[in-house]
């Protein structure tokens, strides 16, 4: 596994990511000074999100179904447990957003190919701390 949210696992192979990227903000004020240059004031940890993206290829790995159940568990407006590959667990992480592009496609409509990009944010501690 390399990572999971909530219920659903990413896992080496045709059933994942292929690029992860990881971004967090740390929040600095300017406090203005007469004469000088404004000094800087650290404000805390601020955004920390998670982006992944791949190609999921439906006949082979039920991509269809994959992505059917991520906008689900997104949909529940519940913040999820994250869990990466070396069994740290992470916190809690929101789900913003889920985007998929198909194309290929069978007679019928089902695609052959999808892409997709998902959006992770740190849901931050609830009891005060910075995660």
């Amino acid at each position: 596994m390399l990572m999971a949210i909530g219920d659903i696992a990413f896992k080496a192979g045709a059933e994942s990511y292929e690029e992860l990227r990881r971004s967090a903000a740390y929040r600095w004020q300017s406090v203005n000074r007469a004469g000088r240059r404004p000094a800087r004031q650290y404000g805390g940890i601020g955004e920390e999100i998670i982006e992944l993206s791949g190609t999921l290829y439906p006949h082979f790995t039920g991509g269809l179904k994959r992505m059917a159940d991520l906008r689900d568990l997104a949909a529940t407006g519940k913040a999820q447990i994250l869990v990466d590959g070396l069994g740290n667990v992470m916190g809690k992480w929101t789900i913003d957003r889920v985007q998929e592009t198909q194309t290929v496609f069978l007679e019928h409509g089902q695609p052959r190919k999808i892409e997709f990009e998902l959006q992770l944010s740190a849901y931050g501690d609830d009891n005060g701390g910075a995660s």
